[in-house]
């Protein structure tokens, strides 16, 4: 049985903003702490050539330089755990883990902020019609950060039969 959630998890702007957010919060830990960790070994080495005696100063910086390589690391353990997902999961739920983390960069979000806002149209009675439609029918993102419709709500049947609406259906968008 598959099971398609993609629209609810991997296309939806506040996910795509908390995962965006996330990953850049790991990237900058994941070069902040080996700065901070050579600093710290520097002070400790120091420390070690002031006090030869000190036999737990090594200890300390390997422990140190242990930690700092694992948490560089962690965007990469990341990616890795979401491809585990993907073969997990494949016949169960119809959702591209890595794609999901792959999409969550600012050109995907800008991507869905404006095809939600039909920013593409400037007239005001367009643009409405536009918000319309689009509020009316889902949509998805492609790995390649392109926005199209989806016609999957039976209350939009009417409005989608329109040909008038038919210049909403499709809102792609380039990387």
């Amino acid at each position: 049985m598959l099971l398609n959630l993609d629209f609810f998890i991997c296309d939806h702007l506040s996910f795509l903003q908390i995962m965006n957010f996330i990953i850049i919060a790991l990237n900058i830990i994941r070069y902040t702490v080996p700065i901070l960790v050579i600093v710290m070994t520097i002070l400790d080495l120091y420390k070690n050539i002031i006090n030869p005696n000190n036999k737990e100063g090594f200890s300390i910086i390997i422990k140190r330089v242990l930690a700092a390589v694992i948490v560089f690391l962690v965007p990469t353990f990341v990616k890795l755990f979401m491809s585990l997902l993907d073969i997990i999961f494949q016949d169960t739920v119809d959702i591209n883990y890595t794609s999901c983390y792959i999409n969550a960069n600012t050109t995907c979000i800008e991507n869905v902020k404006s095809y939600l806002n039909c920013d593409d149209f400037k007239d005001s009675e367009l643009k409405k019609q536009c918000l319309a439609f689009r509020t009316c029918n889902s949509y998805s993102l492609s790995s390649d950060c392109r926005v199209t419709t989806e016609f999957d709500n039976e209350s939009c049947l009417e409005l989608n039969q329109d040909a008038s609406y038919s210049r909403f259906q499709v809102f792609n968008y380039k990387k």
